[in-house]
């Protein structure tokens, strides 16, 4: 009985250990694959509720329940047009003032295409906007860029581009965008919802509806170069209107997938290269008052921001719809309307130190500078900061302070280097936490081995000429960038079925801005083989992606796939396609991200990702255009290791199409 009673005891700590131990060990997957955003550490966080400077109403307006009460005397509405876009810009006058699109509202919102524009002017940057009339008769999307000799520039849907003196004067007709594609390939788009901004050399940098950049240093009418393509995260979920600003060292992206209403924010120090920030940048839940009362938009695109002198959004501008946009028919209780939503604006701050050593015993001085309206020393609550890069500190890692002292007017915060892991993509570092009123606190500080408008390196694609007897690969470095560039190399790889291998390596020398290196050779005559050059720095060196054709071992097709060689660009000249619900393709790697290419078009279907077993999200591969080897998927930044990305068809259609499609190209992923 004591023998019987000792192995029955055994056999419950036995059983308790498993259990904890699959517990730990599942909860320690969990976190390899999850990691929890905290509060700050997306875009959307940003949002302050509208202040009550108006009553709400509810009666004698147009709206579903969903969107009343409401203040509509926020941003422009009325009964009678149907308002979309426009970006309030502050003017010399202290004003503020909108060049917003507008079209009778008695045409439903499918009368978009015959709006117009129309000028509107507030003391307040939430409204209320009094329209003065009409300043383009016909125009759809309108942005006006300040530029640095006072005056201004519109532009519209079409890349028709308007200058004036001033923003409440005549616009007068420049011309149309000359664009040079320069040999990019899967573009589209390319002069609709066009978002730009001057820079300091008073060249200009637009950012296309599709994620493309162009510069042009010959004026506002160009032409235009692409120097970079496909910058959004993935094109699935019909990825478009993106609007692009400057705030103080870094240039920042918002851009929205129409289709699943998901919203991106990104940043970049040369406006070439992006970072793509994790979480949403705005969703239905922003629209809220401070006293509680919610609006629910059905649509909410056309982000633009007000800035103030040091660049900072302050606040953002909606166009938003109360129901689906084909059920908005004109003469009814349905409209639209542009609005205004205050911002948790971002503090000035600065790394202290001349240079950041590797010694985990040294620290790291940052200064927190007060402004009229906010004092650093009376205000920061101090114990609840975090350091580190936006990878980190987004995620609630990073590290807290170890002192502080007050200088003058200033607070200087003092951090220990151990703890902060700065990735060579990286460039500044995110300081976050709450000010003593429990309110949102943030700022960004630029590394200190980073300069303001860099040099900025870029190749264009690889053209293949070729002959009776040989073909020659002629690719150019160009760079683009405000400062002269440092010695680099590039690198010329090709990619096969099964595998890849270093072709050659040229020493680029170093490039003032806009200078130009050509490079050709000869190659042998093949067939399926890519070709990619890549420039390598320190940056570029630890981060490269590895492309893997769909007939490579480590991507398995389970269920009825078809094999299409038929479309243009087709990586390696083939795809696979399958209708069948419940088909899937499993991509097997090792490593900290990975990426789904394949095709985007009206036909195209929707299909449901999984992540390590775990299902993510729905993901539309419906587009306006055919576009094939695009990126229709991109996991986030996981923990290094062993992985599985699964995507598999649901045979949803955007448009109810009997058949729902999904084609895989190709994988890729990061080591």
């Amino acid at each position: 009985m004591q023998t019987s009673f000792k192995a029955y005891s055994c056999l419950l700590i036995l059983c308790f250990f498993c259990i904890f131990y699959i517990t730990k060990t599942n909860a320690q997957t969990s976190t390899k694959l999850e990691k929890k955003i905290i509060y700050g550490g997306q875009f959307k966080d940003l949002f302050l509720p509208i202040p009550l400077d108006h009553a709400l109403i509810d009666k004698h307006i147009w709206g579903s329940e969903n969107v009343l009460p409401r203040d509509i005397k926020n941003g422009i509405e009325d009964s009678l047009w149907s308002y979309w876009g426009g970006n309030p810009i502050r003017g010399t006058d202290d004003n503020y003032h909108i060049a917003i699109c507008r079209w009778k509202e008695d045409t439903g919102h499918w009368g978009w295409p015959k709006s117009e524009v129309a000028h509107a002017i507030s003391k307040d940057p939430l409204g209320p906007y009094i329209v003065t009339g009409t300043i383009i008769e016909k125009g759809h999307n309108p942005e006006i860029i300040s530029l640095k000799n006072g005056s201004f520039i519109l532009h519209t849907s079409g890349a028709k581009v308007y200058t004036s003196k001033s923003l409440d004067s005549l616009w007068t007709y420049q011309g149309e965008l000359a664009i040079d594609t320069q040999g990019y390939k899967g573009l589209s788009h390319l002069k609709t919802n066009l978002t730009g901004i001057e820079r300091e050399d008073g060249s200009f940098l637009f950012f296309t509806k599709r994620g493309d950049v162009m510069i042009s240093n010959k004026g506002i009418l160009g032409p235009f170069k692409i120097v970079s393509a496909h910058n959004y995260n993935r094109y699935s979920g019909y990825p478009e209107d993106p609007v692009i600003w400057k705030s103080r060292h870094q240039y920042h992206v918002v851009y929205n997938h129409a289709i699943e209403k998901k919203s991106i924010h990104m940043r970049s120090l040369d406006g070439i290269h992006w970072i793509v920030e994790p979480g949403l940048a705005y969703d239905k839940t922003i629209f809220k008052y401070s006293d509680g009362t919610k609006n629910e938009w059905e649509k909410f695109e056309r982000p633009k921001v007000i800035q103030d002198i040091y660049g900072r959004a302050t606040h953002m501008s909606l166009g938003v719809i109360d129901v689906q946009k084909k059920f908005d028919l004109g003469k009814d209780n349905h409209s639209s309307k542009n609005t205004i939503l205050p911002l948790v604006v971002e503090k000035l701050i600065e790394i202290e130190n001349s240079k950041l050593t590797g010694d985990q015993n040294g620290s790291i001085k940052i200064r927190i500078k007060s402004e009229p309206d906010f004092n650093a020393v009376k205000e920061v609550d101090v114990n609840s900061l975090l350091l580190g890069t936006s990878n980190d500190v987004n995620y609630g890692k990073g590290v807290k302070p170890t002192k502080s002292y007050q200088d003058n007017t200033d607070v200087i915060i003092v951090f220990n280097n151990k703890g902060i892991n700065i990735p060579t993509t990286h460039y500044d570092l995110k300081l976050l936490g709450k000010t003593k009123k429990g309110t949102l606190f943030f700022g960004y500080a630029l590394l200190p081995e980073f300069n303001n408008e860099p040099a900025s390196l870029v190749t264009t694609p690889i053209e293949i000429k070729k002959t009776t007897d040989q073909q020659t690969l002629c690719v150019t470095v160009e760079n683009v960038g405000l400062k002269p560039s440092a010695k680099s190399k590039l690198k010329i790889f090709t990619h096969k079925q099964s595998s890849s291998k270093l072709l050659k390596t040229y020493n680029i020398p170093r490039l003032d801005s806009y200078e130009s290196y050509k490079i050709e050779f000869p190659l042998k005559l093949e067939s399926h083989v890519e070709y990619e050059a890549t420039i390598v720095n320190k940056v570029s060196e630890t981060s490269m992606w590895k492309k893997l054709d769909n007939t490579h071992k480590s991507i398995v097709f389970k269920g009825d796939w078809r094999g299409n060689t038929t479309g243009e660009n087709i990586f390696m000249g083939s795809e696979n396609t399958s209708h069948q619900v419940g088909a899937s393709v499993i991509f097997n790697f090792k490593g900290t991200q990975a990426k789904c290419y394949g095709s985007i078009s009206k036909k195209m279907g929707a299909c449901d990702v999984y992540l390590d077993g775990k299902f993510i999200e729905e993901i539309d591969c419906f587009f306006g255009a055919a576009i094939y080897n695009t990126v229709i998927y991109k996991t986030p930044i996981l923990e290094h290791g062993h992985h599985k990305l699964e995507l598999k068809v649901n045979g949803k259609h955007f448009q109810k199409n009997e058949l729902a499609p999904i084609s895989i190209d190709a994988f890729s992923f990061m080591n």
